[in-house]
């Protein structure tokens, strides 16, 4: 919210709204929480209790919230207590975008991340330290705003590694989709694969984008793309012509 805080929706009856305030408010001064992702569970009938925020002060927060009030079954129960540790370093701007992966080990968390500084991030969440790992990234040239997962791989702990796509809104520069990998020395890396700007763009804001699966499965040159323009409230719908397509103008940072 622009206050800074996090409202967390409790949908079982009685319906509640429960708020974690300040979480973006360092300094006094309240600034936006643009982004909020919950850890995926342990169990599947289980709800998380991580949640990751981010927000315009820069900040990427890891949030341990147990016992909420207000009843619900199981896990939530009639108190209330938050816990959370805070990364200021490793984005140079507001934390817009958080997508976590899966348990990159047994203690690791991998996770996603877009900025206002124009970069896609790989991190690793270690718990021994206040400070992610940065596994990868790559610049694309303007706001990251939003990420999506076009597929995720059937099984993350791979030895032999990874590779999965995403699609970013990145702002004034349109959409990219951009692959990332992993090999089995565990480097990671970030490719773009190919970008969508509108060619009768006057001022554009690409703030979200979607996508829907063709019938042969996730295969780039078969799937339909939806992307907006915020000030044009524009709706742009296109495919990819060639899954080989990559950024020349984009050089390669990936770390």
């Amino acid at each position: 919210m622009s206050n800074g805080s996090i409202a967390v929706l409790n949908t079982a009856p009685p319906v509640k709204i429960y708020a974690l305030p300040d979480v973006h408010n360092i300094t006094g001064t309240p600034t936006q929480a643009w982004a909020v992702a919950w850890l995926p569970p342990k169990q599947k009938r289980r709800p998380s209790n991580f949640l990751y925020t981010g927000g315009d002060d820069s900040a990427l927060c890891r949030h341990a919230v147990g016992d909420m009030p207000g009843g619900g079954k199981g896990f939530w129960s009639t108190s209330a207590s938050v816990v959370f540790e805070r990364d200021l370093k490793t984005h140079d701007a507001g934390v817009t975008a958080i997508v976590p992966l899966w348990k990159a080990n047994r203690k690791t968390e991998a996770l996603l991340t877009g900025s206002y500084d124009e970069y896609i991030r790989v991190l690793y969440i270690m718990p021994e330290s206040r400070r992610a790992k940065v596994m990868a990234y790559r610049r694309l040239h303007d706001g990251v705003w939003q990420l999506k997962l076009l597929e995720r791989p059937s099984n993350p702990d791979d030895p032999a590694g990874i590779s999965f796509s995403v699609l970013a809104s990145c702002m004034h520069v349109g959409c990219k989709i951009v692959k990332v990998h992993r090999d089995k020395e565990d480097e990671w890396g970030i490719e773009v694969l190919a970008e969508f700007v509108d060619p009768e763009r006057i001022n554009p804001l690409s703030y979200a984008s979607d996508f829907q699966v063709g019938l042969s499965g996730p295969k780039l040159q078969d799937m339909t793309f939806v992307s907006t323009s915020f000030y044009e409230k524009k709706l742009c719908i296109w495919k990819v012509e060639d899954e080989n397509v990559e950024d020349d103008q984009v050089e390669d940072e990936s770390g």
